[in-house]
């Protein structure tokens, strides 16, 4: 039984590095620097988008009362502020963030730490990333793991996840809860 939802936030919640990779070209650009885009996208891992999350299956709609929580490598005085400013914050039961765990992505620290606040066993619960290392990192959990990468992680392997789909929008919750509650997997 899924029983919590596990949401990345740079590059699924809220687009940050697409535009920051976007701002040092043109800065390079200015100062007549080269500036090589793809070798800088190999380093990041987030898509090209803002996503809300709760758009087709709003848990504040939804009977099921499953708690929806953030695991992320950025600090909590980057999510906290952004997800505050978009009008988010109050819709999360829990943020695991960089300094909460004591290892970052691909670790499986920080979906640990938001199994064990709910008493959770790892297949009760779906991870939504974008990248590599934040994939891995929720199997390493043993979450179910929806891998949704944007333009600068498509490039990423995502063999190991058990759906992959270019856009949120793609799935309900309720396809979700189906598919991976009676075990199958693409």
């Amino acid at each position: 039984m899924i029983r919590a939802l596990v949401y990345e936030f740079d590059g699924l919640i809220l687009e940050t590095e697409t535009p920051l990779i976007d701002a040092y070209g043109l800065v390079h650009a200015h100062h007549d620097v080269p500036f090589d885009r793809d070798a800088f996208i190999r380093c990041v891992g987030h898509a090209d988008y803002a996503f809300d999350p709760w758009h087709g299956f709003s848990p504040h709609s939804d009977d099921r009362g499953l708690p929806v929580c953030l695991a992320s490598n950025s600090p909590h005085s980057w999510c906290d502020v952004h997800l505050a400013r978009l009008g988010l914050f109050d819709r999360f039961s829990f943020l695991a963030c960089r300094e909460d765990a004591p290892s970052p992505k691909p670790e499986p620290d920080l979906y640990k730490l938001v199994l064990n606040r709910f008493g959770l066993r790892g297949h009760e619960a779906i991870a939504f990333e974008d990248s590599h290392t934040g994939s891995l990192a929720a199997k390493r959990a043993n979450l179910w793991t929806v891998a949704c990468p944007g333009p600068s992680t498509a490039h990423h392997d995502f063999a190991h996840v058990d759906l992959r789909v270019t856009s949120l929008a793609e799935v309900t919750l309720d396809g979700l809860i189906t598919r991976f509650a009676s075990g199958r997997t693409p």
